[in-house]
């Protein structure tokens, strides 16, 4: 993770709040005010794009075994995973290999 070292930032060539040593997200482009203690949340299409390779439904089948946490619930239509817990799985295939 990159901080912002320029003492303003700019939008649309104007000159906007100054910044002192914000760090950044690099995924984003965007200040990460969030603190590392933290958990990002993230949708199922997400993960099978950018984290896991497998279908839906073979993801669905890996939570009903165990080898994945259950989502957390936002609402009865909204299913999120923690970050921290898809990247725990990914380490825990890795040290399988």
């Amino acid at each position: 993770m990159q901080t912002q070292t320029s003492t303003h930032a700019k939008i649309n060539g104007k000159e906007t709040v100054e910044l002192s040593s914000v760090p950044l997200d690099r995924s984003a482009g965007v200040p990460n005010t969030l603190n590392s203690t933290q958990d990002r949340l993230i949708r199922l299409p997400e993960i099978l794009q950018n984290y896991l390779p497998i279908s839906r439904s073979t993801f669905y089948n890996k939570i009903k075994s165990g080898e994945i946490k259950p989502p957390v619930k936002l609402s009865e239509r909204v299913a999120c995973w923690r970050e921290s817990d898809i990247l725990a799985y990914i380490a825990k295939q890795e040290a399988q290999s």
